[in-house]
């Protein structure tokens, strides 16, 4: 997702004018479909998870959507998540962990778990540098949210199980799943996206999405304060969560619902300060 927002960027303000050099330009950006390239036809030994009841916010249809962004200074959160040897997309997931951990406890539901939905970019992974979709997602599991600093090392835990191992497994299985939605009739096919999407979010409290630090010719960066990435409602997901970076400024975008203002004032008024 970051590469392609840099070359949509990129192209904006190139026909905006700006003068940028042949090799600040995009150029024959590769289109490939990196999951038939790198996934295989075969099954891959998964370790089963340990079902557990996860915490929802329940949305009620009658409630607009609504997105909310603040900003951040980059050297200071770096030197905050420094403190507790985290990266600054840990440190923010955390927070975010506790957040909802205070609506959780209003409701009562403290025994439930908070799961998150966090995508994880395969570039990493394999040589490829498509700007079609090539991620996966990883996700975090949290029930004990006493403790600050043990949320912390709990999501740092997990997020080092998105490796080239658990990669490929999730390639597999989009490749042969793709595999099986072309053999089926358009209006099946439909069908069957809608219900496996629906049931990807069953089990997960909120995504969250970082794109990291975008970096851009000069002639780009001296035009540009900050960048919003904002992630849009997505069905089964009344919460939503995205950061991205550039210089010094970091922009963290909540999609909520109404029912959310308790968690963006937990968030907004915590350690992000």
């Amino acid at each position: 997702m970051a590469r392609i927002s840099k070359a949509l960027l990129i192209s904006y303000f190139h026909h905006l004018g700006v003068q940028l050099s042949n090799n600040d330009l995009l150029q024959n950006l590769e289109v490939e479909d990196a999951y038939a390239k790198f996934g295989k036809d075969e099954k891959a030994t998964k370790v089963k998870e340990k079902k557990r009841k996860v915490y929802k916010h329940k949305k009620a249809e009658s409630i607009p959507t609504k997105v909310v962004s603040k900003t951040f200074s980059v050297v200071k959160l770096k030197s905050k998540a420094k403190e507790h040897n985290v990266t600054i997309g840990e440190y923010l997931l955390a927070l975010i962990f506790m957040a909802i951990a205070k609506e959780r406890s209003i409701y009562h539901q403290e025994k439930l778990a908070i799961a998150a939905e966090v995508p994880v970019d395969f570039r990493s992974f394999y040589p490829s540098n498509t700007i079609r979709n090539f991620a996966g997602n990883q996700n975090i599991i949290v029930e004990d949210t006493e403790d600050f600093p043990r949320v912390l090392k709990e999501v740092k835990r997990q997020m080092m199980g998105a490796n080239q191992t658990s990669a490929q497994i999730t390639m597999n299985e989009a490749y042969q799943g793709k595999l099986a939605l072309d053999k089926m009739p358009k209006g099946m096919k439909k069908f069957m996206l809608k219900t496996v999407t629906k049931g990807m979010h069953k089990g997960t409290t909120f995504m969250y999405s970082n794109l990291g630090q975008l970096s851009f010719p000069e002639e780009i960066t001296k035009l540009v304060d900050s960048i919003e990435f904002v992630i849009s409602p997505t069905q089964g997901l009344p919460y939503t969560f995205s950061v991205v970076s550039i210089g010094d400024v970091l922009t963290l975008t909540a999609t909520v619902d109404a029912g959310g203002d308790l968690i963006l004032s937990e968030l907004f008024s915590s350690e992000l300060k």
